[in-house]
């Protein structure tokens, strides 16, 4: 097992390459299996959301102050 967490991002391209050298006679095959590539990318919230939240939470103590 390969791991390329580390190089592997979202939207990237990877390339598997191979050469046969032993090219004699008639026994060539190649098989390949369970292959599997995913890529996942973290979600990263926006800072106007964030802004919005913040906003919200600030009016939502206020409010409650005035009540007092």
């Amino acid at each position: 097992m390969v791991n390329l967490s580390s190089v592997w991002t979202a939207g990237s391209s990877l390339w598997i390459k191979w050469t046969d050298l032993n090219d004699s006679g008639n026994d060539h095959a190649l098989a390949i299996d369970d292959v599997t590539f995913t890529s996942r990318a973290n979600p990263v919230p926006e800072p106007a959301s964030m802004a919005a939240l913040g906003l919200g939470a600030l009016g939502l103590i206020r409010r409650r102050r005035n009540k007092k």
